[in-house]
Parts: C-alpha cells; sequence; structure tokens
C-alpha cells in the first residue's frame, strides 16, 4: 500500500519544517508550501491526501481556505491557529476541518497518531485517501 502524501501550509518556517521532517519521519510523504497561492501548485502535482494547513495565511483566511479545499477535494484538512478561543472550534469544524490544534502544539506521536485516525475514518467512509 502506498503511503498516505501530506501537504503542509505554513507560513511560519520553522513550524512548517518540523511538521513535514515529524510526517516524513513517521513514514509518509510530505510537500509543503508557505502561502495558499502555492498550496494550489503544490495540490494539483502532490495530489495530498490530508492538508495540515494554518488558520492564518500571508494570503488568504486559512478558514476560507479550508472551506475551499475541503469543498473542493474531499480530504481531511487540520487547521493550526493561535486562536483558542471557544469560538474557533466551532468555526473551523464549519469550514470543515476535521482537526484545530492551537500553537504551539507539540510535534509528537500523538499528532500523527491522530492524523492517521482521520486518514482511516476517510478511508472506511469511501474516500480515496490509502495509507
Amino acid at each position: 500500500m502506498m503511503p498516505s502524501r501530506i501537504l503542509v501550509i505554513e507560513g511560519v518556517e520553522s513550524l512548517r519544517e518540523k511538521l513535514v521532517s515529524v510526517f516524513t519521519q513517521a513514514g509518509f510523504v510530505t510537500a509543503d508550501a508557505y502561502d495558499y497561492h502555492r498550496a494550489q501548485s503544490a495540490i494539483l502535482s502532490f495530489d495530498p491526501d490530508l492538508i495540515i494547513m494554518d488558520a492564518i495565511l500571508s494570503d488568504k483566511d486559512g478558514f476560507e481556505a479550508c472551506s475551499e479545499l475541503h469543498s473542493r477535494l474531499g480530504i481531511p484538512i487540520v487547521l493550526v491557529g493561535q486562536e483558542g478561543s471557544d469560538k474557533a472550534w466551532p468555526r473551523a469544524v464549519e469550514s470543515g476541518a476535521d482537526l484545530y490544534l492551537i500553537k504551539p502544539f507539540v510535534c509528537d506521536e500523538a499528532l500523527v497518531a491522530r492524523v492517521r485516525a482521520i486518514l482511516r475514518r476517510y478511508r472506511k467512509g469511501g474516500n480515496r485517501c490509502e495509507e
């Protein structure tokens, strides 16, 4: 079975590199982009199974981008944001996010396990994700 492909869209270079490293070491195939515009070409060439995306992008609102990408691609999206209010999670869910993480967070086995669980749910639901 082919490993799942994860696209990381994150403007903070250190976090983007850390996420790519963690998921690559966990056996995923990864690609990254630092803004929404560059993510569009990465999506076309990389065909991700899951996207991890910042809620605040330099060139587009991350919640809006999440909604567009989820509607268009039908794949799981993990949103990462700094807003910890009671409004952030409902807004993320309404945007189509499968998970909302508040920065800073730990990139570790728990995050990898959550992503694997999300991908399994999509696979069982008949979506195209394979792991």
